[in-house]
């Protein structure tokens, strides 16, 4: 879903293309699930369910891009943004 809002951003046009540009992500809300492990298996090393948070879980963003170099790795943000949330998430236990 990160990769997915990354690219409306660079579709919709919104920045300069030379703009820079960082990128920060959090999960806000009072339920929270992670699952540890891959859902393709049937095991899991470790599952946390209900976890209540009164404060959001953010990643801040550590440098800084172009527009036009966000826009096309998309994708690659995407999936750091979501494994560091992921860590974070697991740090906040």
């Amino acid at each position: 879903m990160a990769a997915h809002a990354l690219r409306v951003v660079g579709a919709a046009g919104v920045f300069d293309v030379e703009q820079r540009l960082a990128v920060a992500i959090a999960l806000n809300g009072s339920m929270l699930s992670v699952i540890d492990g891959q859902l393709s298996t049937s095991s899991r090393t470790s599952a946390s369910f209900g976890s209540m948070r009164d404060e959001p879980i953010r990643v801040l963003p550590d440098e800084s891009v172009s527009a036009t170099v966000l826009d096309r790795a998309a994708a690659e943000y995407g999936r750091e943004l979501s494994a560091s949330l992921l860590e974070a998430m697991k740090s906040a236990r």
